[in-house]
């Protein structure tokens, strides 16, 4: 350790005056003679109310004088280096603290990492106790919390934070994942958006959307969803489904037209979204707009055949008792584009209404164009089992 520096003036002054007082000492002890003048001097004592007179040698004075003078000297020069040495020890004093705080806290950090929760909140408590003003650690005292699942205790120091620091961003999440954990949605979303108030965050953002998804408000999410950048494949069927959800939720507060307009924003963003389809599919149905429920076959065909929209439409007619009107969809449909998928559809639904003909002439076609397709031999076999043509049947 450093000495401060006015200890090296000190010292040596204090030890010359030391060096001197005796050497004044032992003059005037040993010359008594030398000086033979003497004077009177008044010496008020203590009590007393009258002054009395007595005689000092001139000697004895000249060496308390001088003891005095030397007193004095080194009374000064303590003062003077107690206040040139307190900063330095005042420092000293505060990184001895500061070591004491780092060590306590690389100890709960480590307790926190090896999952000894208990401890780590025990030390991160002692360094509170000590500063208790300092940010991070009620941030890292809300961060054990949570991981005990202790989310109200979490809560109260990501509190502490904001209410110091109201924009305090990793509090602010803090407290939104507090929120969220403990079940209250509200002032989780309310959390979030205090975020994207503050600063831009994708991270904000999906966290937002996933509760506004949890939570059923569709229409927030969607307006959530399109602030998203740089958005994916995966994320458009995500938005797809947020609006066929919001669909449903209006569809059930007989929202009809609302509701079909949220399936119809569904196909925009992506035209293969099946749940979409058939939700349209179910809603022109039920109102009878054959026509409207070709178009929504169409666009189902420009991407891939949807078997299940397909069969939607077969059993629909079906129940109804108008099967012709499902064959009169599939030969329209077959008439634009003629894809193997639309006639072995029609070809299996020949043969549920055992038109064994139709469906044997369909079969027939597509075998001759697409031998490859192993439905068509199974359907063939079918058919001629039914029709007792054992030997065509095994051939199939």
């Amino acid at each position: 350790m450093k000495r401060a520096p006015t200890m090296a003036i000190l010292i040596p002054t204090v030890l010359i005056l030391l060096i001197a007082c005796i050497l004044v000492a032992i003059f005037t002890f040993q010359n008594p003679g030398t000086m033979e003048l003497r004077y009177h001097l008044r010496i008020p004592l203590l009590f007393d109310k009258e002054w009395r007179t007595g005689e000092v040698s001139t000697a004895l004075v000249i060496l308390l004088t001088f003891l005095f003078g030397v007193l004095t000297a080194f009374l000064l020069s303590i003062g003077t280096a107690v206040i040139a040495i307190y900063p330095y020890l005042k420092r000293k004093t505060l990184e001895k603290r500061e070591q004491s705080l780092l060590a306590v806290r690389e100890r709960a950090e480590a307790s926190n990492l090896m999952g000894d929760y208990d401890k780590a909140v025990a030390d991160y408590q002692r360094i509170l106790k000590r500063v208790p003003e300092e940010v991070e650690i009620h941030l890292r005292l809300a961060e054990v919390y949570r991981r005990k699942q202790d989310y109200k205790s979490a809560l109260e120091h990501d509190n502490v934070v904001l209410s110091k620091d109201p924009g305090n961003i990793p509090a602010l999440f803090g407290a939104a994942e507090d929120w969220t954990l403990l079940g209250n949605f509200t002032e989780a979303i309310k959390t979030y958006r205090k975020i994207l108030e503050i600063q831009y965050s994708s991270r904000a953002l999906l966290k937002l959307l996933e509760l506004q998804e949890k939570a059923g408000l569709y229409e927030g999410a969607i307006e959530t969803f399109n602030l998203i950048r740089g958005r994916s494949k995966e994320d458009q069927r995500w938005l797809a489904s947020l609006y066929y959800r919001l669909g449903l939720q209006q569809k059930d507060r007989g929202e009809k037209e609302k509701a079909r307009a949220s399936f119809e924003s569904a196909l925009e963003v992506m035209p293969d979204f099946v749940p979409a389809l058939l939700a349209l599919l179910e809603i022109y149905l039920a109102e009878d707009q054959q026509k409207n429920a070709r178009k929504i076959l169409e666009r189902s065909l420009e991407n891939a055949v949807s078997t299940v929209v397909l069969k939607k439409i077969e059993d629909y007619y079906y129940q109804q008792g108008k099967p012709q009107q499902a064959i009169a969809i599939y030969q329209d449909l077959l008439l634009k584009r003629d894809l193997p998928p639309l006639k072995l559809a029609l070809a299996r639904f020949y043969l549920k209404l055992e038109m064994r003909e139709q469906a044997e002439e369909k079969l027939l076609e597509l075998q001759s164009k697409y031998p490859e397709i192993p439905q068509t031999h199974y359907l063939l076999a079918t058919i001629y089992q039914r029709s007792s043509k054992t030997e065509a049947a095994l051939e199939e």
